[in-house]
């Protein structure tokens, strides 16, 4: 959970289309 908190905070919205937090929640 650390690290998704860690990422969403990296990429605020979803304009960001290399946000790594899309590749988390893929898997």
């Amino acid at each position: 959970r650390q690290q998704l908190s860690f990422l969403a905070n990296n990429c605020q919205g979803n304009d960001r289309p290399d946000c790594p937090i899309l590749d988390a929640l893929s898997e």
